[in-house]
């Protein structure tokens, strides 16, 4: 028994040590070559980066979910397909380097299967083999997969760039929170550097605090993430090699709005608002502590689906995508859209392509031409933000139609100022008056007697004419506006008759009235400002 029992052992050992080799390998053979992506992201050859938002597409059960809010004639036959459609529209209109997917990319309620529903809202992003990246809504965990299950679920798909949470942030709040660098043109002096970086925030879904109602928020342990992550991208950034002088322009992705987007009015935004601003009932500070990190210049969130502005506050954009999908609330006639963000590189001196110019935007319509609108610049690294004249529009308050925005540059402020000073120094000179016909009036205005030694306690100055910042006018019993008050009669040897402006026709002596010249240069100053801020030289 003991040599056939040694036998049955040493041939079982045999096929243990070579069963999991056959099985692996056979498993390796069914298995579908998976497309290699870049570790990083780049810009072009043409020193270009476009990124394509795609927000709230809640997405279902595929053909079977109809549509919401659409024409009638749009109804029959239109479902999540519509959706998904749009999407291939955009990728063959766009040709965009990366793909952000701003929450509720599923309607968790209606989705028989979450996983499937999922599968099927990145498909076409998936079939084009573009890199993508995704971040969660307040619905995407309202079917068959928790939140922290759909997020596990989004990772392990093809061309994902998304990720569960920092692996060096040991406790954080929320899913899929992450960073992604994007490098400079390769072969460039910045091909191993980040100039421009995308963050990606967890924004939540509800309140978890019973006596805080309505949506989540960012909370301090992703704010802390993110300022570290913001300080070590700067710090890498504005080091050898290469060294830049400032740190890289930085774009911020999460679903729920700021409360701070409520701070905008048809004034002040491109697009439109048409509902309210959803944020969380609570401000986190979050919008504080971007604007300390400096690096931030334009944020991109979803879930107001008839909002689809940008504006900027404290030198950050704040912008809308507006919404995606057929099977979200929308209006009728009102196309679905998705916002396009640009960034392109400078030119070096050598031809080469050097940190970021500037951002740009606009937005595409599901319509027969997937017309384009609202394209504006976000930031530029010349002007610091200031909106570049007769290639922005604003829209009229009154009748929302297209306008050009007419802004101050700093120069133009310099050049209003300039000629404030040299035109309002000689209006601070006495001038006589002799007209019949004409009085301003003054508040500080008293009859003579009533200031009967008014300028006693004052001695003649020093040196003669005086000039004054602040005009304080009296009237001297020469018929002539003394601007600079008493010390100003004082060394024209003139006894005062009373304080503010004389009476015009009581004895000056000069061919042109005080206050008529002084409105002329009032006026002509007020046209020559107009004229330098709109640009008409």
């Amino acid at each position: 028994m003991a040599p056939a029992s040694s036998v049955v052992v040493a041939l079982a050992l045999v096929l243990l040590y070579f069963a999991p080799i056959n099985i692996s390998a056979a498993g390796l053979r069914r298995q579908p070559p998976r497309q290699k992506l870049p570790q990083k992201l780049r810009f072009g050859r043409n020193g270009e980066f476009k990124i394509l938002q795609v927000a709230d597409m809640h997405f279902a059960d595929g053909k079977k979910t109809p549509c919401l809010d659409v024409l009638p004639s749009q109804v029959h036959g239109c479902s999540d397909l519509n959706t998904s459609a749009f999407i291939r529209r955009m990728i063959e209109a766009e040709k965009p380097n990366f793909i952000v997917f701003t929450g509720d990319n599923i309607f968790g309620f209606d989705a028989t299967d979450s996983a499937k529903s999922m599968d099927a809202a990145f498909a076409p992003a998936i079939a084009a083999g573009i890199p993508w990246a995704a971040v969660l809504g307040n619905h995407d965990q309202e079917g068959t997969l928790s939140r922290e299950g759909v997020m596990k679920h989004i990772v392990g798909l093809k061309h994902t760039l998304s990720q569960f949470n920092p692996s060096e942030a040991h406790i954080i709040d929320g899913f899929g929170n992450y960073n992604l660098e994007v490098d400079g043109v390769e072969g460039s002096g910045l091909a191993n550097k980040s100039v421009l970086n995308l963050y990606f925030l967890d924004s939540g879904d509800y309140s978890t605090v019973p006596a805080i109602p309505g949506y989540g928020w960012i909370k301090p342990s992703q704010q802390l993430w993110f300022q570290r992550t913001s300080a070590k991208l700067r710090k890498a950034y504005m080091s050898p090699p290469q060294a830049q002088k400032s740190s890289a322009p930085g774009l911020v992705y999460f679903h729920i709005p700021l409360p701070e987007f409520a701070s905008f009015d048809a004034s002040n935004f491109t697009g439109v608002r048409q509902e309210g601003i959803s944020s969380a009932t609570v401000n986190s500070g979050f919008f504080t502590t971007m604007v300390e990190a400096g690096d931030v210049k334009a944020v991109f969130t979803g879930h107001d689906h008839l909002n689809d502005f940008c504006g900027q506050l404290t030198g950050i954009q704040l912008c809308y995508a507006g919404g995606f999908g057929y099977h979200a609330y929308g209006k009728a006639g009102w196309s679905r859209r998705a916002r396009v963000v640009v960034a392109s590189l400078e030119k070096t001196e050598k031809g080469g392509w050097g940190a970021v110019k500037s951002i740009k935007t606009w937005k595409r319509l599901d319509d027969k031409h997937l017309t384009a609108i609202d394209g504006q610049v976000l930031w530029s690294k010349n002007s610091a933000g200031v909106r570049v004249r007769a290639k922005i529009h604003c829209r009229n308050p009154l009748d929302r139609t297209v306008m050009p925005c007419f802004t101050a540059s700093p120069l133009h402020i310099l050049i209003v100022l300039l000629l404030f000073l040299c035109f309002y120094a000689p209006i601070a000179q006495s001038v006589p008056d002799n007209s019949e016909s004409i009085r301003l009036p003054s508040d500080r205005f008293t009859i003579a007697d009533e200031n009967e030694g008014v300028c006693a306690r004052f001695t003649k100055p020093a040196s003669c004419p005086v000039s004054c910042f602040r005009t304080e006018p009296v009237c001297g019993v020469d018929g002539v506006t003394y601007w600079c008050g008493c010390a100003d009669a004082l060394c024209a040897g003139t006894r005062v008759a009373k304080v503010g402006f004389c009476e015009v026709g009581n004895g000056g002596s000069a061919s042109f009235p005080g206050q008529a010249l002084l409105l002329v240069h009032i006026v002509w100053l007020i046209l020559l400002g107009f004229s330098v801020l709109c640009g008409l030289f």
